[in-house]
């Protein structure tokens, strides 16, 4: 952690130091003499701050702690202070910087805060409360006391937070903390850290709700129960963001404002006509025609009035996403043509990289007429993701990179160097690898954690992780823990994450580092194995978008019903030691969470068989035991179900129980 936490002792802080005795000491029996100190006009990140130390500090001394007003704090003798500086610290602070100063009688917490996008009850979020809506909102709002606090959590106090809710807590309660003098200071090296949580909203859960019996439907409170969670354990990670560059498809909307009045900056496609082939939200862009670059821009002038914050750093040049046509819906017409480089036998859902670097540099060109510092992002995704063969990126690009896990790293290389010879000077790192998930424990944590290193080595300077499907317990859990947190610290080993996440098991440690490490060999020695040689280094065989089906069609060929009883023993070892309450429930939930994945298997195995009667029988074993269960282990069951009717082609065969309705909504797909 050398390169992301900064430690100095501290000696000359007036109020904060003393030689004679340099610590800070937490006593329980002397609780009701300290307190949580705040400003006398505290915002939502200092309340929130100063709610989860409270509920921390509870957990650790089972002893409450006040937390009063700056005005009130001479009925205290000890005193932790948020959002306060100490009076000799007068340095300005980085973009969300987090800082704590221990000294004899008073901790100062605080950071860099700022909140971009305040609660309204116009747009009140999802949360309808001020307080979590401001401090939860990790698109805009930076709060570095609250990344103060959890730094000071951990490291001081022993924290760790393997999943979110309270049964993701760990720590070892005692009666005193004796804290020696210092100064810490945390600085994000990755300007964005994220991993959507778009799969947890109410609206989702709605979507995802109809692949599944009735039993799984959530209300609204429910649902978003489960996203507050999940938000809350993503800042427990450091996740935010210190500016807001923007990747979105750039056209959903073009063809209902201009397919009328500028009908040829449409693609031209294989029909020989300017018009939407499918859904008008994934109509395709003519990249050389010279109006679309002043419209795109003229959009962003407009829009930056309304949302300033949001559309101040850059402008999206990103084409919509496919929509199943392959080269149909391309732009056909002689001139994008023209600028093309592709080489023979390539069609254009092979390659169209050069026609879109020139649409990128022509809007930067356009929009550097109204700012000088206005950036144009674009992705490098799956016909744009080899490098341009003929154009060169102007300084001004920001290139959003979409590689694979289940890619040849070589040659995933070898793109990165393309693009860099090219003119790319930083990149963000936008993978989709977290969806590639079957409801079995996949093991893919170390490869997931080496594809987000190899980005880090060319200069990737933030993260976009899509998506957080929350299947928790022994199933993805280690790979949600280690990629959060190697983005705290990019230069950090996955050896040295996943030892703090084995470590809370205490004596258990070695029966569950063996459990995961089984998966992990299956994952690495058979599946991985298998799709490198099915695929062309660069586009996956089954670690694909709605390609799934072809790994569990084929399950018998990487797990075994021995798998499970091979895991089964680690687990039930594990609990013979002698560990925390804590380390047991949870192992204990993990027991489960496997006898989930052997029913799951089972379903699987049935499935390819293609016996009915059979699919029956293991289909309703596997979900009255989800059932019975749905409240013990963390597993987003709603989205389960869908991945496993949509992503595997219904294999377990939920469409023989009766309870999918007639037509499934696959818009959204």
């Amino acid at each position: 952690m050398k390169n992301s936490l900064h430690f100095i002792l501290v000696s000359l802080i007036a109020g904060c130091i003393s030689c004679a005795n340099p610590s800070f000491v937490i006593n329980k029996s002397k609780m009701p003499s300290m307190a949580i100190i705040l400003p006398d006009s505290a915002n939502s990140i200092l309340l929130f701050s100063a709610e989860e130390l409270k509920k921390h500090i509870k957990l650790i001394f089972d002893e409450d702690i006040d937390i009063v007003p700056i005005k009130n704090k001479d009925q205290y003798k000890k005193y932790i202070f948020l959002g306060i500086r100490p009076r000799q610290f007068s340095r300005e602070l980085k973009p969300e910087e987090a800082v704590y100063v221990i000294g004899k009688t008073s901790i100062y917490i605080f950071g860099n805060d700022e909140i971009n996008r305040t609660y309204s009850d116009e747009s009140p979020g999802d949360f309808i409360n001020k307080i979590t809506s401001e401090a939860l909102d990790l698109e805009y709002n930076r709060p570095g006391t609250l990344f103060a606090v959890y730094t000071f959590l951990e490291n001081e106090a022993g924290f760790t937070w393997i999943k979110p809710g309270d049964d993701g807590i760990f720590f070892t309660k005692t009666s005193s903390l004796e804290l020696p003098v210092k100064e810490v200071s945390w600085n994000p090296q990755l300007i964005q850290r994220n991993i959507r949580a778009g799969t947890f909203t109410y609206r989702s859960q709605l979507m995802y709700g109809q692949y599944a019996p009735k039993e799984f439907n959530l209300s609204e409170e429910e649902s978003l129960n489960k996203l507050q969670d999940l938000l809350i354990w993503m800042r427990r990670m450091r996740l935010g963001r210190n500016e807001n560059y923007r990747f979105s498809h750039a056209f959903n909307s073009y063809w209902e404002k201009y397919k009328d009045t500028k009908p040829d900056i449409f693609a031209f496609t294989v029909k020989g006509n300017r018009k939407a082939m499918g859904r008008i939200e994934r109509v395709k862009m003519c990249p050389s025609n010279p109006d679309l670059p002043k419209i795109i821009v003229e959009e962003w002038k407009n829009n930056l009035q309304k949302f300033p914050h949001q559309k101040s750093k850059s402008i999206s040049g990103c084409e919509n996403d496919s929509d199943g046509l392959g080269s149909d819906d391309w732009c056909h017409c002689d001139a994008c043509n023209a600028l093309d480089a592709r080489e023979p036998g390539e069609d254009l859902y092979d390659y169209v990289t050069d026609r879109y670097v020139y649409l990128w540099n022509a809007i930067l060109k356009e929009a550097r007429k109204y700012q000088d510092d206005i950036m144009v992002t674009g992705y490098a995704y799956e016909n744009m993701l080899q490098p341009p063969r003929k154009e060169k990126l102007e300084d001004g690009l920001l290139i959003e990179f979409i590689p694979r896990m289940g890619g040849d790293y070589d040659i995933t290389e070898k793109l990165y160097e393309g693009w860099e010879n090219a003119g790319m000077k930083k990149m963000m790192f936008r993978p989709n690898d977290m969806n590639w998930e079957i409801g079995i424990p996949m093991g893919q944590e170390e490869r997931i954690f080496n594809n987000f290193k190899l980005a880090i080595r060319h200069n990737a300077i933030g993260t976009d992780f899509d998506s957080m499907l929350g299947f928790w317990e022994g199933i993805s859990d280690l790979t949600y823990y280690t990629l959060a947190k190697g983005q705290v610290d990019p230069q950090v080993s996955f050896e040295k994450l996943e030892d703090e996440f084995l470590t809370v098991f205490g004596e258990a440690r070695e029966n569950i580092s063996q459990y995961y490490r089984h998966w992990r060999n299956i994952f690495n020695n058979k599946i991985l194995k298998e799709e490198l040689r099915l695929n062309d280094g660069i586009n996956t065989y089954f670690l694909e978008w709605a390609r799934l089906y072809r790994l569990t069609g084929r399950i018998d060929e990487f797990y075994s019903m021995g798998d499970f009883d091979t895991t089964d023993s680690y687990l039930d070892k594990a609990l013979q030691k002698n560990i925390s309450e804590q380390a047991r429930n949870y192992i204990q939930r993990m027991q489960i969470a496997n006898q989930h994945s052997r029913l799951t298997f089972s379903s699987f195995m049935a499935g390819k068989g293609g016996n009915r009667a059979d699919m029956v029988k293991k289909a309703n074993d596997l979900i009255s035991f989800r059932i019975q269960n749905k409240n013990k282990i963390d597993i987003h069951w709603n989205l389960l179900f869908q991945y496993q009717h949509y992503h595997m082609k219904d294999q377990i065969g939920t469409r023989y129980l009766g309870f999918l309705p007639k037509e499934l909504d696959t818009s959204e797909f």
